[in-house]
This record gives structure tokens, sequence and C-alpha cells, in this order.
């Protein structure tokens, strides 16, 4: 089974994990278990402005944007939310290590 919904999402996928992105956010391994990431130069024709994520599951997604600016307002949405996400866990669960 293919984690990638087409090529493009196969190509973006090699691009980030390459480390061709402008900014990222979030953890696969970190609540809330998704990892985002924002490419504004991808080399894909049609497809240069992207935002990339994957989940604690290894699933692979994209969302293709049709100017630069408007990939950056749609990842900065996603930022403030994940910030506000893992600050409310901060917040309000106590870690507990067990040894």
């Amino acid at each position: 089974m293919n984690k990638f919904i087409d090529d493009i999402g196969e190509q973006l996928n090699e691009i980030a994990l390459n480390g061709f992105i402008d900014d990222q956010c979030g953890s696969v391994s970190e609540y809330p278990n998704t990892w985002t990431g924002l490419i504004l130069d991808s080399g894909i024709e049609d497809n240069q402005y992207a935002i990339v994520q994957e989940d604690d599951q290894g699933f692979f997604d994209y969302r293709i944007f049709k100017t630069a600016a408007a990939a950056q307002k749609k990842f900065n949405d996603i930022q403030k939310h994940t910030l506000k996400a893992e600050n409310y866990i901060d917040d309000h669960f106590e870690i507990v290590h067990i040894k």
C-alpha cells in the first residue's frame, strides 16, 4: 500500500525529506501528532506552493496553493493552532515519568 495519493504527493514528500522546506511546525511524536511543512518553491510545475503534512500513522497529505502568500497565510493559521494545542497540554497536564 502506497502512502501517497499521487506522484505529486510523492515528489513533495521527497522535497520535505531532503530538507527543502521553508518552515515547519508540529511533530508526529508529540501532540497534536502531526508534522506540517511549508514549501514555497517546490520546483514542480503548477505546484510551486504547498503545505505538506504527515501524521503519527505515517499518512502523508498535501495542499497546493496558487500563490506563496496564500500558502504562507494558511501555514501561519496551522502553526497558531498547533502552538495553542501544545500550550494547552503543557498548561493542563502534569508529565509523570515512570521508572
